[in-house]
């Protein structure tokens, strides 16, 4: 049973994760077309009115534009399509790399991993794909290459993960993801340390300097001002004033309810079940000490922005994604890790009642709910 369902999925991968991204660059063009002020209008936040938190890429986007004579909108479109290409060829690769996908068909076929732009289209296209497609070259490079290639493309993404916090600063707190890899993959000495810290201090000062220019009125007036080829109104770039005492105003006025905590939970729930036939390999993450702290970091440090922002679900999903990638890189010990739901399969496939109702459940796991990206 385990073998044929394992082909099955090996068979099914590629033309499923084909669908799902032609399903997302069209999404992707319906956000274009739409000039959505939130899928589209967060990429275009620029430096006309000054330096500003999440001005770099849309600066980048002008100036692209002015020499190519192509508008703003339609480089975010590229961008977008060009990022979540790349994490859905890495994701792939990791995949094809498993002994077993058994473990993981939950989490490919679930609505939050590949899907969760589609589900939900209006919390996906948003600048964690960036983060997504480093995450996931990172992850690939380490089981592709010799360590000091590997260590080589770290201190490279290192190099530029700063100009990804000036794009958006949410993402200096999934940092610690990326050089969990390098932590899992290479051996610490003290030359590596120093280096790490002198990299990673750099993404500090990029922070730093994004929570000292959060934005004001005027700024947010010439922004808008500036999208002369490509306009949007109201969404990310309107929202670049507000403060965060207005942020937690605004959630615990609007979202804040028990019926969205309950349905929030609910969805936390449901996607934790994903995880359960990998938990051996999560456990062989966080064993490594260095590598739990570095994620427990970043878990905490997420903690903030659930006071300041009602993106909850964009949170969590960028988590699950998170571990889902690292997940892949630890070894797979067959015979222990997988011993319970090896039991699982044959006892499904020895009573053929069973059959049904676990496919029923496959399908509506996949197909009925959603992670909502707001609370």
């Amino acid at each position: 049973m385990q073998e044929k369902l394992d082909s099955a999925i090996r068979l099914s991968l590629k033309p499923y994760l084909i669908l799902f991204y032609i399903v997302t660059v069209y999404h992707a063009w319906t956000g274009y077309v739409e000039h959505d002020s939130w899928k589209m209008g967060d990429w275009l936040i620029n430096y006309q009115g000054g330096f500003i938190r999440r001005g770099l890429f849309g600066e980048i986007a002008l100036i692209l534009s002015s020499y190519a004579d192509i508008n703003t909108g339609l480089i975010v479109f590229l961008v977008q399509i060009v990022l979540y290409l790349v994490f859905f060829i890495f994701s792939y690769f990791l995949l094809k790399e498993q002994k077993l996908l058994t473990p993981y068909i939950l989490l490919i076929f679930s609505p939050f991993i590949f899907a969760f732009q589609i589900h939900n289209v209006d919390g996906g296209f948003r600048k964690e794909i960036i983060y997504f497609a480093l995450l996931s070259f990172v992850a690939w490079s380490s089981t592709r290459y010799q360590e000091k290639i590997f260590e080589k493309i770290v201190y490279g993404i290192l190099l530029i993960y700063p100009l990804v916090i000036l794009t958006h600063e949410m993402l200096a707190v999934f940092l610690p993801y990326i050089v969990a890899i390098y932590i899992v993959k290479l051996d610490l000495n003290v030359k590596r340390l120093v280096t790490l810290a002198v990299f990673i201090s750099l993404s500090v000062v990029s922070f730093i300097l994004a929570l000292l220019y959060p934005g004001t009125h005027e700024q947010v007036t010439l922004i808008f001002d500036s999208l002369v080829d490509y306009s949007v109104e109201g969404g990310a770039i309107s929202w670049l004033d507000k403060s965060a005492s207005f942020g937690y105003n605004h959630l615990r006025a609007e979202f804040l309810s028990w019926g969205s905590i309950a349905g929030f939970s609910f969805t936390l729930v449901l996607s934790s079940l994903a995880y359960i036939p990998i938990i051996k390999k999560i456990h062989l993450l966080f064993h490594n000490q260095e590598a739990r702290y570095l994620i427990l970091f970043s878990l905490i440090g997420t903690l903030p922005l659930f006071i300041v922002a009602v993106d909850w679900g964009r949170f969590v999903y960028i988590h699950l994604v998170s571990i889902f990638i690292l997940s892949m890189l630890m070894p797979s010990n067959t015979l222990n890790m997988n011993l319970k739901f090896n039991g699982m399969l044959e006892a499904i496939s020895n009573k053929r009642l069973l059959l049904v109702p676990a496919s029923v459940f496959f399908i509506a796991y996949s197909t009925s709910w959603y992670i909502r990206h707001t609370l």
